[in-house]
């Protein structure tokens, strides 16, 4: 069998076996009832979600913003569920790295609950996940972003378009590398697909983690390239 075949295998069995077993918290592995699984009240209660939006680039609180604020940016601002930290570190490996999908799927709902309380929210049109690149998502079976892209788009009756951006190099794993190394990885890394019509329009680009912003800038950056009027971005966690 096929190492994409084996993953998307893998990713089956694992939503399978969520589905059809007691579920437990993922963090503190307490036993769940079936409508709460993944995550526990007592482990939710301990993951405060952020209050606000903030600078891509400084991460600082837009209301927080001091006049001779001066980051550059192509993003407008972005939105982040939690911090980067234990617990919601365990949460975003095992989506990510271990075919949990099921989480994924919750935690978008859970984001989708606070965007919904930014007062941009309102202007978005749209719903862009990051794109992975061909070989990648073969290999890990999904592509993280546009899981939480779709349930994002469940959760708000907002259009979302997986295959709006394409990711034309496979670049190198961004984990190990400074704020320079990431930016230069991913320049240019990133096209918009034929007979797609972005003019003017607001978008909201979806992601996992946010460190240095550097992808979520590049895609903005690609977007605004075809038209785009303005670009947000949401992510599960950011790394401050």
């Amino acid at each position: 069998m096929a190492p994409d075949s084996l993953a998307l295998v893998k990713t089956l069995g694992n939503d399978f076996l969520d589905f059809v077993f007691p579920g437990y918290c993922y963090i503190c592995n307490f036993s769940l009832s079936n409508p709460d699984k993944y995550l526990c009240s007592s482990c939710l209660e301990k993951l405060p979600p952020l209050p606000a939006s903030f600078c891509p680039v400084c991460k600082t609180f837009l209301n927080d913003l001091p006049n001779s604020h001066n980051c550059q940016s192509h993003l407008h601002s972005a939105y982040s569920l939690w911090a980067y930290a234990e617990g919601v570190e365990t949460l975003i490996h095992k989506f990510k790295y271990e075919g949990r999908v099921g989480l994924g799927k919750r935690l978008g709902r859970l984001l989708a609950q606070q965007l919904s309380t930014q007062s941009y929210w309102a202007e978005i049109e749209t719903i862009i996940p990051v794109p992975l690149h061909p070989s990648r998502k073969r290999e890990r079976g999904y592509n993280q972003a546009e899981v939480l892209a779709l349930a994002l788009a469940e959760c708000t009756h907002l259009e979302q378009v997986s295959n709006a951006l394409k990711r034309c190099r496979n670049t190198k794993d961004q984990t190990r590398l400074s704020a320079a190394q990431r930016k230069e990885n991913v320049k240019d890394a990133f096209k918009v697909s034929e007979g797609i019509d972005f003019s003017k329009m607001t978008i909201m680009l979806v992601d996992d983690v946010i460190t240095t912003g550097a992808t979520l800038n590049e895609c903005a950056k690609t977007l605004k390239q075809r038209g785009a009027k303005e670009i947000y971005a949401c992510t599960l966690a950011v790394a401050v």
